[in-house]
């Protein structure tokens, strides 16, 4: 998605000349109708994700990270092995899942 954006951006600029951005939006969990779990501090209430997604308009950057809790997880996320990353967030996407069902079956 990221090179996507980055060549529709360029693509714009070239041959239409216009002045349309296209922004990668770079998140982690935010609270939504269908991730129905607690709000943590890595997984922001939409309302407070939207504040920050909103303030990072017509920043100029073409990659945004607009939650800073975000950063921090991409920035330890692009530190490790590639291996361990995939084998951190499998892990974490276990964990999430079981309490999506849980919170299913409590309903």
């Amino acid at each position: 998605m990221k090179s996507v954006c980055r060549v529709l951006h360029a693509d714009e600029r070239v041959w239409s000349g216009s002045n349309l951005s296209f922004v990668y939006v770079n998140i982690s969990e935010v609270l939504s109708a269908s991730l129905r779990v607690a709000v943590s501090r890595t997984r922001p209430h939409p309302d407070d994700f939207a504040s920050h997604l909103v303030k990072s308009f017509g920043s100029g950057r073409r990659v945004v990270i607009p939650y800073p809790v975000h950063h921090v997880i991409y920035a330890v996320v692009t530190s490790v092995p590639e291996a361990l990353c995939d084998y951190i967030v499998l892990a974490e996407a276990r964990c999430l899942f079981k309490k999506i069902v849980a919170g299913k079956r409590s309903r």
